[in-house]
């Protein structure tokens, strides 16, 4: 899996070679998007995961990039059912990130950007206790490392992909900036 995402970050670079800065210090950005493939919670059936973040540039680094921050909402639903027993948890994400987008690669309209998060992760699991059905809170951390491009349509307005172990494998969606 280390194999396939190395290649997939790679193959994202260099997939865009091609000439201006789309992300400068004082950007802010909203990024609203679906996820594929969950990277925390349990097997079975399991929904896209929403995601929400925002970061602003704070840190221009020469002419090779800007350092941003940012935060990041999260919502996963699974679903088990085996053999007449049903159970499904939610997880919540609460969590602040850090990026470095790459101004060095001279694609007009593109914003290519790795970064790392770290928060709060909120798992309601059903549990059962006597034929009765409670639901338990758990709290812990999670993490995660993730690559992602923006391609603008407009000044404004952008679709983005982001590929990585975080809420999900694979993020997609549109993103603002203002």
């Amino acid at each position: 899996m280390k194999k396939l995402i190395a290649l997939s970050v790679i193959v994202l670079f260099a997939a865009f070679a091609g000439s201006a800065q789309t992300f400068e210090k004082g950007d802010m950005v909203l990024n609203a998007g679906i996820g594929i493939g969950h990277t925390y919670g349990h097997a079975g059936g399991i929904s896209p995961s929403i995601t929400v973040t925002a970061e602003r540039g704070f840190w221009e680094i020469g002419d090779f990039g800007v350092i941003s921050i940012g935060a990041l909402l999260g919502y996963q639903y699974s679903r088990y059912h085996y053999w007449g027993y049903d159970n499904s948890w939610s997880n919540f994400y609460f969590g602040a990130r850090g990026l470095f987008h790459f101004t060095i690669i001279p694609v007009e309209k593109l914003d290519v950007y790795a970064g790392i998060g770290a928060g709060l992760r909120i798992d309601t699991e059903p549990d059962w206790i006597y034929e009765n059905r409670t639901t338990d809170l758990h709290f812990g951390p999670y993490g995660g490392v993730f690559a992602g491009a923006r391609y603008y349509f407009s000044d404004n307005f952008a679709a983005f992909a982001e590929l990585g172990y975080e809420v999900s494998w694979l993020k997609l969606g549109v993103a603002f900036k203002f």
